[in-house]
């Protein structure tokens, strides 16, 4: 059973559509089973280049990648456990996971060309895929204490994107202070910035793996990230606060208290250079800032465990979990707006705009319309035709926006082509 499409030819047929779908839903309500399989958000990544949103789980070593234009699911299984980390990287994804790999998979084919790791590697909470003057390389973080307990420190393995090939092994990272595992790196100008729950942020050179600094915070750090406009590296900490460490003079300079519990996600506006998203285990989304990293706006998304957070333009997706994928407008960041969310499941997806009846699946036996009156499920070919009526790509449209441009291939390449009429219907 196909959904109805959204018709762009008249805006005044959009309208009658609407009309006729709220006059013969309104006895029922559409709602999703509660019985669905739920396995929770663990990451998410926006890749612009092809409008698809990626997404990992906390109960399922599955990857989802979902195009947010034309609604289509794809997913792949190259691990055996939990994937920690994703992001695309040269069409190509790069995946970290507790089974103790590292994979590279073709963006369009999901074939799987690389599996990276070692017999002394632990499990992988963070990979990432970076430019320098020789080639393009991967960095990855691993507990190499799940294999040997004696071993005190988090470990960084660069391998060769080309190749595969295994390149350095940084060791000096600070002996853990934390029963709870973490660590990160980024690459900025040459450099490699780890940090641990040592409460180091140790400085590398990325391409020869030679030490260059050590800083101490004595806490346990979570998640980093670099803010070029402002020559400043954030670095996150498990008590809820943001360490600012300056690029130029190398050393911290302030911190902020900002949740009250972990923060694990921390990222930057692609629109608004000097606006900060923090998501945090205490539920919460805090929008901030640069450079007092004053709190400007906070959003309750979840009751905790809030994992991952990424941005569509001014379309703030976080999740966590309980497997809600929440979407927000915040295009005016002291005055955010809820949009909808959506909901991941085994091959198939669900998404709820904010306040509607609309909604779009891939599976329609993921709803069931119920009586306003007692809840009492509607069964037979009247349900069938109201759960075909409600289900529309404009639903998707309404909580992720309309898709910016239209791919038009020519030969080898790829041109990008606006589209002539970016509203949606009613």
């Amino acid at each position: 059973m196909l959904p109805i499409r959204f018709n762009e030819s008249t805006d005044l047929l959009s309208v009658y559509k609407n009309d006729f779908l709220k006059s013969v839903t309104e006895k029922f309500i559409m709602t999703l089973k509660s019985d669905l399989p739920k396995p929770g958000v663990r990451s998410l990544y926006y890749y612009p280049e092809e409008n698809t949103l990626l997404i990992t789980h906390l109960y399922s070593s599955w990857v989802h990648l979902i195009n947010l234009g034309t609604g289509n699911i794809r997913h792949f299984d190259h691990h055996t456990k939990t994937v920690r980390s994703v992001s695309v990287y040269n069409n190509e994804i790069i995946t970290a996971s507790w089974d103790r790999t590292i994979c590279v998979v073709d963006f369009y084919t999901l074939e799987l060309r690389l599996i990276l790791t070692e017999p002394e590697m632990g499990r992988s909470p963070h990979a990432i895929a970076a430019r320098l003057k020789d080639g393009n390389y991967v960095f990855a973080v691993s507990y190499d204490s799940d294999l040997n307990p004696q071993w005190r420190m988090n470990c960084v393995r660069k391998w060769s994107l080309e190749n595969g090939q295994l390149e350095t092994v940084i060791t000096r990272t600070g002996e853990h202070i934390s029963m709870l595992s973490s660590g990160e790196c980024q690459v900025h100008q040459g450099m490699l910035y780890v940090i641990s729950d040592s409460g180091f942020l140790n400085i590398f050179n990325a391409e020869s793996g030679e030490f260059i600094k050590e800083n101490q915070v004595n806490n346990c750090l979570r998640s980093l990230m670099i803010v070029p406009e402002f020559q400043t590296l954030l670095v996150t900490d498990q008590d809820g606060s943001i360490h600012c460490f300056d690029l130029v003079r190398m050393e911290f300079t302030k911190s902020v208290s900002v949740h009250e519990s972990d923060i694990i996600s921390i990222i930057q506006s692609p629109l608004k250079p000097d606006i900060i998203i923090t998501s945090s285990f205490d539920g919460t989304v805090k929008i901030l800032r640069m450079p007092s990293l004053e709190v400007v706006s906070t959003l309750q998304t979840s009751s905790h465990s809030l994992w991952t957070s990424v941005l569509k333009g001014n379309t703030l997706i976080t999740g966590g979990f309980d497997n809600d994928i929440r979407v927000f407008d915040i295009s005016i960041p002291e005055e955010c707006r809820f949009l909808g969310r959506m909901m991941v499941f085994e091959d198939s997806y669900a998404v709820c705009p904010a306040e509607s009846q609309l909604f779009y699946t891939n599976d329609l036996s993921n709803f069931e319309v119920l009586s306003l009156e007692g809840n009492v499920p509607l069964q037979g070919k009247n349900a069938e035709y109201l759960l075909n009526s409600g289900n529309t790509l404009t639903a998707l449209y309404r909580v992720f926006g309309l898709p910016c441009y239209a791919l038009r291939f020519t030969g080898q390449s790829r041109e990008f082509t606006p589209l002539l009429n970016e509203n949606y219907p009613e």
